[in-house]
């Protein structure tokens, strides 16, 4: 369910050059499309802070991948920029019902923190085997049309899991009540600080297909190397599920801004395609690597296990801003404004969860 709720956003960079390249968009269109994406999974994601404990999980579930599979079939049969919007919002409200239920049945297992870092990497596992296939199977023949077929049909799949879905969680029963009230505000510093990380890396993420592009690199080799990121994303989960708190959560943090300046100094460079699956890899392993921690600190500070679920909404919200400042920075001020102000709004939001890190240290278990 994570999986699905989180596709769409992973194979960004794939889904907005075809636009682009295929249905003859601008980046600015393009990215309106992918904010209308986001902007539905957020008010989905905000939403659910009132309904997700309250109803039946399976029943959701259900009705999520019904919208998902719907509004990407919609996708594939118009190329009208207004129609797609309603059909991207659509696809949106479907997503973001997953992530917020695979978000919360996970908030609710003995070691959240830990499971984070499998649940990350089956993302990113999804995403390199469709990052893989499209681009020679689908996208070259068919375009965009075929591009949000092939996505529905992956749904469906997926969609399969439902019988294993929980009908209800812990909240359901009354035992997150019975946890003692502590003060909410560093939780909600974190969701904003989580919000303003995505947008950072959100509106790199959804252009560095055409900064490839700019370095005259072929399509086919540019879906090759971010298939490969995608596994750098694998290990990027599996690493932080594995080494825990071993080094703390602070110095995670920290490593994850250094890299990430390294990677942004990749991408303003001339670079061939070695450099540009190196920095694509370790940007999507950096990226899930702290993503872990992060999620990890606002479980332990969600004391009263009501906030986690807003998680997918802080992410939302960021990646819904994301693309749209991209879109507008790229054509205006070029790559390298684009990857400094990025740079700066990822070391703020880092500065935040470093100065909210619990004292006692345990977030990413083994």
């Amino acid at each position: 369910m994570s999986s699905a709720g989180a596709a769409i956003f992973l194979l960004l960079p794939v889904l907005i050059g075809t636009i682009i390249d295929g249905v003859g968009y601008s980046a600015e269109q393009a990215g309106l499309l992918s904010s209308c994406y986001f902007a539905a999974y957020l008010i989905t994601g905000v939403s659910a802070f009132f309904w997700i404990r309250r109803v039946n999980w399976r029943r959701a579930a259900l009705l999520a991948y019904i919208l998902l599979v719907a509004g990407l079939l919609l996708s594939g049969t118009s190329e009208q920029l207004n129609l797609l919007l309603i059909y991207f919002f659509i696809t949106g409200v479907g997503a973001g019902m997953l992530f917020g239920l695979g978000v919360t049945i996970i908030s609710d297992t003995e070691t959240p923190d830990r499971n984070y870092g499998w649940v990350l990497a089956s993302q990113q596992l999804l995403a390199a085997l469709l990052f893989l296939s499209l681009p020679t199977l689908v996208i070259a023949p068919y375009g965009f049309p075929g591009l949000v077929l092939a996505l529905a049909a992956v749904m469906f799949l997926l969609s399969l899991s439902i019988p294993w879905v929980p009908v209800s969680g812990a909240a359901s029963d009354g035992l997150v009540a019975e946890t003692p009230v502590h003060s909410t505000m560093p939780v909600k510093y974190c969701l904003v600080a989580l919000m303003i990380h995505f947008t950072g890396l959100s509106a790199v993420w959804a252009f560095i297909e055409r900064f490839a592009v700019d370095n005259q690199l072929e399509n086919i080799a540019i879906g090759n190397a971010l298939a490969i990121a995608m596994l750098g994303g694998l290990f990027g989960g599996l690493a932080a599920a594995l080494a825990g708190d071993r080094w703390g959560q602070r110095k995670p943090l920290v490593l994850s801004t250094l890299f990430f300046i390294i990677v942004f100094y990749c991408y303003a460079t001339e670079f061939d395609l070695w450099l540009f699956t190196f920095a694509t890899l370790l940007f999507s392993f950096m990226w899930n690597y702290v993503l872990a921690y992060q999620m990890g600190i606002l479980v332990s500070l969600d004391t009263n296990g009501r906030y986690a679920v807003l998680m997918p909404a802080a992410q939302a919200m960021g990646a819904m801003l994301g693309p749209l400042m991209g879109g507008f920075l790229l054509p205006s001020l070029g790559t390298g404004a684009l990857l400094l102000i990025s740079g700066i709004v990822i070391l703020l939001a880092i500065v935040v969860f470093v100065r909210s890190v619990p004292t006692t240290q345990a977030v990413v278990k083994i």
